[in-house]
């Protein structure tokens, strides 16, 4: 996965872990590695910001099972089981 390989070639691999199991903690814990990371998971449309508009403006709830943080949730959570199962 090209992704996964770009991301082991940054050194992003403890960020990815984070991420997997909070994606907040870019929200949270702003750090450039973690801000790098998720340009390039943004970048390959894995996880979305949630507070962008959206039509009727609906906000999703927060849902750590299906990978729905407060501010930014991941676009299937099968990426999240993938990103974390390439990573163990």
């Amino acid at each position: 996965m090209p992704v996964i390989s770009e991301i082991r070639g940054r050194g992003l691999t403890r960020e990815l872990m984070e991420v997997v199991n909070d994606s907040d903690i870019i929200q949270q814990e702003p750090t450039a590695k973690l801000m790098e990371l998720s340009e390039i998971l943004t970048r390959n449309n894995l996880i979305i910001y949630k507070w962008v508009e959206t039509i009727g403006n609906v906000k999703i709830p927060k849902d750590q099972e299906l990978g729905i943080g407060e501010y930014y949730a991941w676009q299937l959570p099968i990426y999240q089981a993938v990103m974390k199962q390439l990573l163990t």
